[in-house]
């Protein structure tokens, strides 16, 4: 899956990477986690006009396949958030998010201090 890890705890799990110092997150593990889908022939899809509708207007339109960077995840979490009222599912998954970047920034800070002394 591109290099992606899968990141979970007891309510979610998503799959991300980084690339050039970003977290990139599958949007459409995003899009199942924040519950934006729908049901077809018994298969979960993401919804993708409402998950484009919630993004900024100068964002790219994304779909199955897509990573979004770790702004947007938040932006999404933070606009349905809104819209549902506190809803506890998504408090989980934005200390899910929360953790995963302390670790990457404790990864990138450990080998930034790795090439630096170097000699």
């Amino acid at each position: 899956m591109r290099d992606l890890q899968i990141y979970k705890n007891d309510f979610f799990e998503v799959a991300a990477k980084v690339e050039d110092n970003q977290i990139l997150f599958d949007v459409e593990q995003v899009a199942k986690c924040l519950g934006i889908t729908e049901t077809k022939n018994g298969s979960e899809y993401g919804r993708w006009n409402r998950v484009n509708s919630y993004l900024p207007n100068n964002s790219p339109q994304v779909a199955k396949g897509d990573l979004i960077p770790e702004p947007l995840v938040y932006k999404l979490a933070f606009k349905l958030q809104m819209k549902l009222q506190n809803n506890f599912k998504i408090g989980w998954l934005l200390k899910l998010f929360h953790l995963l970047e302390r670790q990457v920034h404790i990864k990138v800070k450990k080998l930034s201090h790795y090439l630096n002394t170097r000699h």
